[in-house]
């Protein structure tokens, strides 16, 4: 795997650790209603892209969850898998760089 490959992986572990922990705490105190959003930023040198959507929709699974897939000038094979998830799972939103931008998200 190439290092930015490892950190995306990294990153997506990280925040399925953060969210298991952030579920059992909420599910002591009792609030139910947190909502997390997970922006992925789609780059050309996106790889692993099913692997990492799988991981998302997993941790979306557990938890109340929101995952934007920002088109940041991905290719368009990864592109075409992100829109197969966003229509079979609707905890998948597409974006576009400039939708972000105007956002203020990037």
């Amino acid at each position: 795997m190439i290092f930015t490959e490892k950190l995306l992986l990294i990153c997506v572990i990280l925040f399925t650790v953060f969210a298991a922990a952030e579920g059992i705490l909420s599910l002591i105190r009792g609030n139910k209603g947190t909502e997390i959003i997970l922006l992925i930023p789609l780059r050309q040198d996106t790889t692993d892209t099913e692997l990492v959507l799988r991981d998302a929709l997993s941790m979306a699974k557990r938890r109340r969850c929101r995952i934007i897939l920002c088109d940041m000038g991905a290719l368009p094979e990864t592109m075409e898998i992100c829109e197969r998830f966003a229509v079979k799972e609707p905890v998948f939103e597409l974006c576009s760089k400039e939708t972000a931008e105007q956002l203020s998200i990037l």
